[in-house]
């Protein structure tokens, strides 16, 4: 570098064009890098909306999971005696049911 008659610094024409060529692609390349890649924040963003969707995904697929258990063993389950009266099944039926 010299300095220029007001005291501002100036660099030297490059000796070589094709240096100024390579500074000149190799700044096209990284601002094409740039632009095509996303940025930290970009990624964390992202990250933090799939990990919110994968939450509400599983919520949902467990509350269903347990829904069905809880039909499933209302199924299965055998009659509460208070359950036989209402239907009009005596004690004995149900137990010869069960045998």
């Amino acid at each position: 570098m010299r300095a220029s008659k007001d005291g501002r610094q100036v660099a030297p024409p490059d000796p070589d064009p094709s240096i100024g060529l390579a500074q000149t692609a190799r700044t096209e390349v990284e601002r094409e890098f740039l632009a095509r890649h996303l940025t930290v924040e970009q990624l964390i963003e992202r990250a933090k909306k799939k990990r919110v969707e994968l939450i509400a995904a599983l919520r949902r697929r467990s509350a269903v999971r347990l829904k069905c258990d809880s039909v499933r063993r209302r199924i299965l389950q055998p009659l509460s005696p208070s359950m036989r009266e209402s239907l009009g099944v005596s004690v004995c039926e149900g137990a010869r049911r069960q045998a």
